[in-house]
């Protein structure tokens, strides 16, 4: 029964507005205080959430529960899960492949799209996962370590929600983004 969820989530104005459905939702900490559910919830289409928030929404979770019957079996999921639609149209729950990467300010700072990443090492006694996200602009801008930033990895794919399934990735594995606008592995 969606009564059971009066609390508040943040969705895409589309998905809110009822005009697409979800294609990718995560489970994030709830704000301290405030009647936050911590469920986040995506169409696919969202460009630069973490810079822009005008398509974003916030609205009680049971509207979104009513809306889409087949998510009130995830709803319960601890915090850090992520679901995605799958190639088939369903919502799968996707391994953790980490929590922490690295960002050119590029990116989270100014709003530019991802267009190029490589998995790396990951940093020892951190939650790094080793991915490396770039928009493939930054040229020697890179070679100075305060125009990069550590940052949540499920932020970047609020953004580019493509990048999803890439992410399982090896070490040593890169991608960028070609003609088609589409990530292709170049390592």
């Amino acid at each position: 029964m969606t009564s059971e969820y009066p609390i508040a989530c943040i969705a895409s104005a589309s998905i809110a507005e009822g005009n697409a459905g979800i294609f990718l939702m995560y489970r994030d900490e709830p704000e301290q205080g405030q009647p936050d559910s911590g469920w986040r919830f995506f169409d696919g289409t969202e460009e630069n959430y973490n810079v822009n928030f005008d398509n974003m929404c916030i609205v009680r979770l049971s509207d979104i529960v009513e809306a889409n019957p087949e998510i009130e079996n995830l709803i319960n999921s601890d915090t850090e899960t992520i679901y995605c639609r799958n190639e088939d149209g369903k919502l799968i729950k996707i391994p953790d492949f980490g929590t922490e990467g690295l960002a050119s300010n590029i990116i989270t700072d100014y709003g530019r799209k991802v267009k190029y990443i490589c998995r790396t090492q990951p940093m020892k006694a951190s939650p790094d996962c080793g991915w490396r996200f770039f928009s493939g602009t930054e040229g020697t801008f890179v070679n100075n370590p305060n125009n990069s930033k550590i940052v949540r990895v499920i932020d970047i794919i609020a953004d580019n929600p493509k990048l999803l399934p890439l992410l399982n990735s090896e070490i040593g594995t890169a991608y960028k983004v070609n003609d088609r606008k589409e990530f292709e592995k170049v390592r």
